[in-house]
Parts: C-alpha cells; structure tokens; sequence
C-alpha cells in the first residue's frame, strides 16, 4: 500500500467509508436517543391527560345514574374532543398501550428528520415542542449527509451494470442509461412498494392494497399526509415495539432507494427536463459556441498561413 493510499485508510478501510460508518452510528445514536428524550418529556404529561380524563368519565357516570342534561352532555363532549385532538383515544380501556412509547418515539424522529412529518404523534409540552425545533434543526442536514453518502455507493453497482453493458452489448450510451433506470425501478417497485404493501395489508386491519400502497408511496415520497399511519397489534407491547421500530427503518431505507432513483433518472440526458430552465444551461451554450467560434476561427487563420507558405515558396526559388 503506498504511502497516499495508507493516509486515505482508517482501520483497514477506506477513510471515506469510515467515516460514512461512524455518520450511520452516529444518526443511529442521535434516533435512539431522541427517542428517549422525547418519551421522557411527554409520557408523564399523556399520563396525567389520561388519569384526569379517567376521573371525571367515573364521576360523570355516578353523577348522572339517572339522567343526564344538555350542558352535562356538551361538558362530557367537549372532555372527550380535547383529550382527541391530543391523539388519545378517549374510548381506550386504561390498559390500553401508552401513545409515547420508546417506538413511538423512534418513529417520530425519523419522521422529523427525513421530513415526512405524519402528525400521528406530537410534541404537547412547551419542551418537547421546543426540543423538536432543535433536534430537527440538526438532525435534518446530519440526515441528508448521510443519504448522500449512501445514495453516492449505491451508484457504483449501476456505474458497473453501464460499463457491463457497454462492454458486452451492442447498446447505445442513452439505451444503457434506460436499462439501468428500469433496473433501478424494478427493484424500488418490488422491494420498497409492493412487497411492503403485501405486509402492510396483511398486519393493518383495516387497510386493503390500495391504502398499503398509497401509504408507502405517500411516506417515501416524505408527502406525510398522516391520514394513514402504522398501528399494528397493540395489544401485544413487544410485538408493537418490534413492527413500529421495523417502519422507521424501512422509511429510511426507503427515502434512500428514491434518491437513487431519482439521481438515476436526471442521468439520462433526455429526460432532464430541468436542464432546459437552468441559468447554467445557458452559459454552457455560450461556451460550446465560443468554442465552436475558436475553432473556425483557429481553421480559418492556419489556412491563410498555409496560403500563405506555398505563395512564398515560388519567390524563394527565384531568389536562388
């Protein structure tokens, strides 16, 4: 190993992938504990909605064993319609899974720093809100990083199908291009789209292919509508911690595969449709013409001097 080779090494490896390793665990790190943080600063206070709400549903019902009036009923409502709008079930039983769970909390991080947002699970403490302007603030650029360094390794196999192809097909530049873009969306279809919305509607009850579908391309596409999210069985706690742990990573491998996709397709010239809008479009048209204008101009001035050259030479004959 030479001596530069040895300074672009750590550990065996190269720096840049070494450094790539230590970024994954450090995202992995700061997920983990954003989850734990959050957990901590809002589960006591959905534990106190809960526990206030318990209390006035029993003396509400002693209350009114006979009968019940209006404004008793609107009071009642109004109870309920604030504990929802908290995302707390107001009809859950108490031994109902807590909604700030350490999974709960990881898959609100994720969907904080990759930008999908579901709005499933919120911040409802002064803290916890102010913490999630700070922890998004750092977490999104540490995120994209990170993507782009995935995104970045995850061109070399499509690079090497290219030059495959190349080497052993009588294919154009522009038809290897295409290949490897349907290669690439193949392999998202299948492995990010329909394989996922197969398990999603076998786990979710109440979804069917359509809404599976529409939720992963809704959630990979960091849209986030929140309209669909994710429950699984909730009366098992281990298996709802595994299931929700499983859908943050499968987002953030997810967000990554579109990026590839993405950066795959803007590889195909033709399809680059925002070339066209660019400012830097325009200076590489001037520059192809400057270049073209040196050139005949380069053509034009050697022949004059070649003209030149042979009209001297018979008068350097006469001279002799």
């Amino acid at each position: 190993m030479s001596e530069f080779t040895a300074r672009r090494a750590m550990f065996g490896i190269r720096r840049s992938n070494f450094f790539t390793l230590v970024l994954l665990g450090g995202l992995i790190c700061y997920l983990c504990f954003g989850a734990l943080i959050f957990t901590y600063f809002e589960h006591n206070h959905e534990q106190q909605l809960r526990d206030n709400f318990r209390h006035f549903r029993a003396d509400f019902l002693i209350k009114h064993r006979n009968g019940i009036n209006d404004s008793d009923l609107e009071r009642f409502l109004h109870e309920a319609l604030i504990l929802q709008q908290n995302r707390i079930d107001p009809i859950a039983n108490a031994s109902d899974l807590p909604l700030w769970t350490f999974s709960n909390g990881l898959l609100f991080c994720t969907t904080l720093i990759t930008t999908v947002g579901y709005g499933s699970v919120t911040p409802l403490t002064s803290s916890g809100r102010i913490l999630s302007v700070l922890y998004a603030g750092f977490g999104i650029p540490l995120t994209l990083l990170l993507m782009g360094a995935i995104v970045e390794r995850l061109l070399q196999p499509c690079r090497g199908l290219i030059h495959y192809l190349g080497k052993h097909g009588r294919t154009s530049p522009l038809e290897r291009k295409m290949i490897n873009l349907f290669v690439v969306g193949l392999l998202f279809s299948v492995f990010f789209l329909l394989l996922p919305a197969a398990i999603f509607t076998y786990i979710e009850p109440d979804w069917n292919i359509v809404d599976s579908l529409y939720y992963c391309f809704i959630s990979l596409t960091t849209i986030g509508l929140g309209d669909l999210v994710p429950k699984g069985d909730r009366r098992s706690f281990t298996a709802h911690e595994w299931y929700t742990v499983s859908v943050s990573v499968y987002l953030l491998l997810g967000i990554c595969f579109v990026l590839l996709l993405l950066a795959v397709f803007y590889d195909v010239p033709q399809l680059n449709l925002g070339a066209y809008f660019l400012l830097s479009s325009d200076l590489e048209t001037m520059d192809e013409e400057a270049t073209e204008s040196v050139t005949v101009y380069m053509s034009v001035k050697e022949k004059s001097r070649l003209f030149e050259s042979i009209n001297k030479q018979p008068a350097r004959k006469l001279t002799m």
